[in-house]
């Protein structure tokens, strides 16, 4: 999508394609970093409810899902703590650093916010196919909680 709006021609040219990638990627690593770690300390503080849950006849889906909801709500929070604060208590370094070399401030500015949008959206993707693969080591084929 980013590609696709700044009008790159070869988007996987290095010079483009390493800097995207590496904000694009970084930022995904650290939310799902905080979201895997807020999933497990709420499953393992909520050992008893979840196994409440499963013996009045709920999936592992149902028992769990209000942890995934707090664990993907947690790992939002630093970016859009960022993104709230962008352009009137900091700056990010990739609008700052075209502002610099004499781009136009409001391209500087659009390009920041596709950024900003692709980064968002890699975030949710990754944390939520992250959270919907680990709630599966928690159960056996029984749907049983094994910790």
């Amino acid at each position: 999508m980013s590609f696709v709006s700044i009008g790159l021609k070869n988007p996987f040219e290095a010079r483009y394609f390493i800097p995207l990638a590496g904000m694009i990627v970084g930022n995904s690593m650290n939310s799902t970093t905080i979201a895997i770690e807020r999933f497990f300390s709420e499953i393992h503080q909520n050992k008893q409810y979840i196994e409440e849950l499963l013996s009045l006849g709920a999936t592992a889906r149902e028992a769990t899902i209000e942890f995934k909801q707090r664990a993907f709500r947690s790992s939002l929070m630093p970016q859009l703590a960022s993104v709230s604060a962008m352009g009137i208590v900091s700056l990010p370094g990739m609008m700052t650093g075209q502002i610099l070399s004499g781009v136009n401030p409001i391209e500087a500015v659009k390009y920041q916010m596709i950024i900003l949008i692709a980064i968002n959206t890699a975030i949710c993707l990754s944390v939520y196919i992250l959270l919907s693969f680990e709630q599966k080591k928690f159960f056996n084929s029984f749907t049983q909680l094994n910790i």
